[in-house]
């Protein structure tokens, strides 16, 4: 075969395997794996399969997942009398901090909360607490080395080629 007629195969290999592999469209040979292969996750935890043509291990189909989180609280102040929050802060700063504390009140303020326990006058206290949240399924991930496809199919890798090309389930 000449450069032409290999480019022409593969351009055909590739818009075919394209069609079988496209995680965007939801009735590719792709995205039905990827379904039971999540649906596997969700019943079983099941995280991963060996990939396997005439018993020999070609590659592997996993399951991403995310790590699981705890609860978290985040306690934060809120300035809401900037005038009240300044006074507080030139009777509670020393002489030399005076204007560092000034030009950054809401840090200050943070600092005697988190320091001190001390809650400015002018300011309130907010508490953000975010849930924990579980291990939970992100995607697929499916790893095949061709050398090993091409070795397990042997004799059949020539049909199983045109199959693919012609639409049949080869």
């Amino acid at each position: 075969m000449n450069d032409i007629e290999r480019l022409t195969v593969a351009q055909a290999l590739l818009k075919t395997v394209t069609k079988y592999t496209s995680t965007k469209d939801p009735d590719s040979l792709r995205a039905r794996a990827d379904a039971d292969m999540l649906a596997n996750y969700e019943r079983m935890g099941m995280k991963s399969v060996d990939l396997r043509i005439n018993g020999e291990k070609v590659g592997t189909y996993s399951v991403k997942v995310s790590k699981p989180t705890t609860s978290t609280t985040r306690t934060r102040l809120v300035v809401d009398d900037s005038e009240e929050a300044y006074r507080w802060a030139v009777r509670s700063a020393t002489d030399e901090f005076e204007d560092w504390c000034i030009a950054n009140i809401d840090r200050f303020c943070q600092y005697a909360l988190d320091e001190f326990g001390e809650v400015a006058d002018g300011t309130h206290v907010e508490t953000d607490t975010a849930a924990a949240q579980p291990e939970r399924a992100t995607g697929t991930v499916l790893k095949v080395d061709p050398p090993k496809v091409a070795h397990a199919l042997g004799v059949q890798l020539p049909f199983a080629v045109a199959g693919l090309l012609s639409g049949g389930d080869e």
